[in-house]
């Protein structure tokens, strides 16, 4: 007994001081040209969170529709977009209530009414800001607009990037304004490069879209989705929706969708499409 005691003593000391002269490897992230699953690149003497919050401005359109009867129904949405120079960027299911919506406890049902009048507004400071119509695709479900002369609002400080790099595990920031609350930064994850058919329920087609995981709420719609790459912020969607009863589960707009479709347009401002261009990154 006595030399068995003595055999396993000397074994846990061998492995004691293995263990103790072998180093531990540590994960220690290097710049390789993709998105990151994490913000450990991110040099926190350069995180301009507070800019990136500025640059997204909270949206309210103001639609009147006329019942059968004549009557007068007015009707609000808020949502948000991303300030890209003098132009502002969005969803356009923010910025145009084409049909009369009524939500009951079997969904959303449409009522029988005429539009008669639509306003939007960037609302800033308290103030209301009226924006003019440049751009809208339903298709795509994007919509631009402008912000009137000597209005100055802080500018998107980050490169817009390619959405086409993105993978699933990607780090990305939310930024929204969920249930109206005002502009709030969320952190999130990449969960599927593609979207399911479902989600063709609302505009835009799925193959434009990309599933996020973290929580995208009634009235982040429009607001930008900003990711990682060596350290570095790019924009890389625009929060589109939420999955029904999975409130933690939301899909984006690729940028890429956007840039090809400003890229096109021909009604689009020069400086508009130069933006983009610029910004063409990778």
């Amino acid at each position: 007994m006595k030399k068995i005691g003595l055999l396993f003593a000397l074994i846990f000391v061998f492995f004691v001081s293995v263990s103790v002269s072998a180093p531990a490897e540590f994960y220690s992230p290097k710049p390789d040209g993709k998105y990151d699953n994490h913000v450990f690149l991110v040099d926190p003497q350069r995180f301009g969170v507070v800019a990136l919050k500025n640059s997204v401005v909270r949206l309210e359109n103001e639609t009147e529709f006329e019942g059968p009867g004549g009557q007068k129904i007015p009707r609000v949405i808020t949502g948000g977009g991303i300030v890209l120079g003098k132009y502002i960027l969005t969803a356009m299911h923010v910025v145009v209530q084409r049909k009369l919506m009524a939500q009951t406890p079997f969904g959303w049902v449409e009522l029988e009414a005429k539009k008669i009048s639509e306003k939007n507004s960037a609302v800033l400071n308290g103030a209301k800001i009226v924006l003019t119509m440049i751009y809208t695709s339903k298709e795509d479900d994007i919509a631009v607009l402008k912000l009137p002369d000597g209005v100055s609002v802080p500018n998107f400080p980050y490169e817009i990037g390619n959405s086409d790099d993105l993978e699933v595990g990607n780090f990305v920031y939310i930024v929204g304004n969920p249930l109206n609350l005002g502009i709030i930064i969320r952190p999130g994850l990449v969960s599927a490069t593609e979207a399911p058919k479902e989600t063709e329920e609302v505009d835009g087609k799925s193959k434009n879209f990309f599933v996020l995981s973290g929580g995208i709420y009634t009235g982040d719609s429009g607001t930008p989705i900003v990711a990682v790459r060596d350290g570095r912020f790019e924009l890389v969607g625009i929060s589109e929706g939420v999955f029904s009863n999975a409130s933690q589960l939301g899909f984006a707009i690729r940028i890429n969708v956007v840039r090809k479709i400003i890229g096109e347009c021909k009604a689009c401002p020069d400086d508009l499409k130069n933006i983009f261009i610029k910004n063409k990154t990778r």
